[in-house]
């Protein structure tokens, strides 16, 4: 591999790779304002090929003053930056995502590197990996002349000059950004305050799940034919308050004197899957959703929502315009299961590419077949999970807020449920599934809306401590008159996949722990990080006992 010209060719060769891939997602994005990220972004990846080189050299020179051949530590640097080089490729396509999304690449394991690998980027994701090749394969067997000393000199200072500005803000470059997340970690991070968590104890005699918290629907009176549930992402409750409430002519407007609206609803998880888990089965999963499925996916088999209204005798559907769906709720137990291949294409639908799992259609594709499923049984049951705010790239093919599209989209389905003389037949139950998942310690990220809309409801707005775990028994009372559930003195939560983060949330404070670190990362009120992590690792426990394989 060693070429005459040594690390620099390959320098110029991934820092001409780079800047291809750049332009070529800059331009595919069709959003002018990704063309200054995505070139802030290949000045930062130049910047870190030539600190590689150079580094590299320094040890090479050590090693050669100690003794060592001078070829294999040529060789040792030449690949030190191609492994850098080809590595670099793989992320201008996710770069949207990523801005939206910050996360450090250092607080990856094994099992969270191999799902974005396999699940979220997709195999056909790594093409970029081919021009980064290329790019090292012609600087390997075409022969020619680096720049001189003083013309690298020149090319570099612009660099340095152009790069420095960047690195002393959030830099919209993956490797860049988590170097400054461990040393800001490092600055201001503090001592271990608590053990990790420990890997459960294997039971030999699982515990059967109980189905507490559940509604006892079996005998009882139902009031309503047809319950939709439409989960919008991402929005917190006071985004709901401040940019879905007050919009005059809105959906919360129309239904204003037959909603309830509960100001004190929280998620238990910040990733979508666990939190729609635990929506449907009253079952909180104490694990990072993404990083290990299988430690956890047998929670889908306990009982449910879905199975118990099925046994009344609902249709139910569980409805998606993503492409790829691998993470469907209590799969087993739904009627149906619909993603994008099952919609038709409707001429001016918007659609979103990019990675694997952010390929789909836009929400309204949906609306005709859960109008169509609605109609077609005397009873139903339908959850929607919905795409947009998933990516930034809805928001540039659209031209439209998140708020105004979920609007639209909502109004969108009144309309057609009112036009099929539905609507006093069907409960509305409009929520969120979490907050920002790369913001896993900030308490507000875990307050996400509730509203819940029908004939014959009360207007009201209940500041009970609640959470997606009582959703079920929230359901009960309006469909079969069940008291609601009582305020929660407190609520364990658990971060994104991107970060192991667990906490506690109480009516007066909060807490909230790196498990790698050990160290707490917010705090208000009398909360004990030990005394956290003591119940946290129970829950731990108690969840393998009964959930576990």
């Amino acid at each position: 591999m060693r070429t005459k010209g040594g690390s620099m060719k390959f320098v110029l060769a991934f820092s001409a790779a780079q800047f291809l891939l750049h332009a070529w997602f800059a331009l595919s994005a069709g959003d002018p304002r990704m063309a200054m990220p995505h070139l802030a972004a290949w000045l930062l990846d130049v910047f870190l090929l030539m600190v590689a080189a150079a580094a590299m050299r320094l040890v090479a020179a050590g090693a050669g003053r100690c003794g060592i051949p001078e070829r294999p530590c040529g060789w040792a640097a030449d690949a030190a930056v191609c492994v850098l080089g080809l590595s670099l490729a793989i992320y201008p396509g996710l770069l949207p995502e990523f801005l939206a999304f910050p996360t450090s690449v250092f607080r990856a394991d094994g099992s969270t590197g191999w799902f974005f690998v396999t699940e979220y980027l997709g195999w056909m994701g790594l093409w970029p990996l081919l021009v980064s090749l290329a790019a090292m394969t012609l600087a390997v067997r075409v022969r020619w002349q680096p720049p001189s000393r003083r013309r690298l000199c020149l090319m570099v200072t612009p660099v340095i000059l152009l790069s420095t500005p960047i690195l002393m803000t959030p830099a919209p470059q993956p490797l860049v950004y988590s170097v400054q997340d461990l040393l800001k970690g490092w600055l201001l991070g503090g001592r271990r305050i608590v053990p990790s968590l420990a890997r459960p104890p294997l039971r030999t005699s699982p515990v059967a799940p109980s189905g507490e918290g559940l509604p006892r629907l079996d005998d009882a009176q139902l009031r309503y034919d047809h319950v939709l549930l439409l989960v919008l992402e991402g929005v917190t409750a006071s985004r709901f308050e401040q940019e879905f409430m007050s919009r005059r002519g809105g959906y919360c407007d129309k239904l204003r004197d037959c909603s309830a609206y509960f100001s004190g609803y929280h998620t238990s998880n910040l990733d979508s899957y666990t939190s729609l888990i635990a929506m449907l089965t009253s079952v909180q999963v104490p694990y990072r959703a993404y990083a290990n499925p299988p430690s956890y996916d047998r929670v889908n088999e306990s009982p449910n929502l879905v199975a118990a209204l099925g046994r009344r005798g609902y249709a139910t559907l569980y409805i998606s315009t993503s492409e790829y769906k691998p993470y469907v709720p209590v799969r087993k137990d739904w009627t149906r299961t619909m993603g994008m291949r099952d919609l038709p294409q409707q001429e001016g639908w918007v659609k979103v590419g990019g990675n694997k799992v952010e390929i789909g259609l836009e929400d309204r594709a949906a609306t005709p077949a859960i109008l169509d499923f609605v109609a077609s049984h005397p009873k139903t049951l339908v959850m929607h999970e919905l795409l947009f705010g998933h990516s930034p790239r809805w928001m540039a093919k659209t031209g439209k807020s998140q708020s105004q599209y979920d609007d639209e989209y909502l109004l969108e389905l009144l309309d057609g449920l009112e036009k099929k003389k539905l609507l006093d037949r069907t409960l509305l139950v409009v929520l969120s599934d979490h907050g920002d998942r790369a913001d896993s310690a900030n308490v507000a990220n875990y307050r996400v809306p509730l509203l819940i809309s029908g004939r014959g409801i009360r207007p009201s707005q209940s500041a009970a401590m609640l959470s997606h775990l009582d959703l079920p028994r929230l359901l009960g009372h309006f469909l079969a008159g069940d008291p609601l559930p009582p305020s929660q003195p407190s609520l364990l939560t658990v971060g994104s996949t991107e970060r192991w983060v667990y906490g506690e949330i109480t009516s007066s404070g909060y807490l909230f722990i790196d498990n790698d670190a050990g160290a707490v990362l917010a705090k208000r009120g009398e909360l004990d990080a030990r005394n956290v992590r003591e119940r946290f690792q129970g829950q731990l426990n108690d969840f393998a006992a009964r959930h576990g394989r």
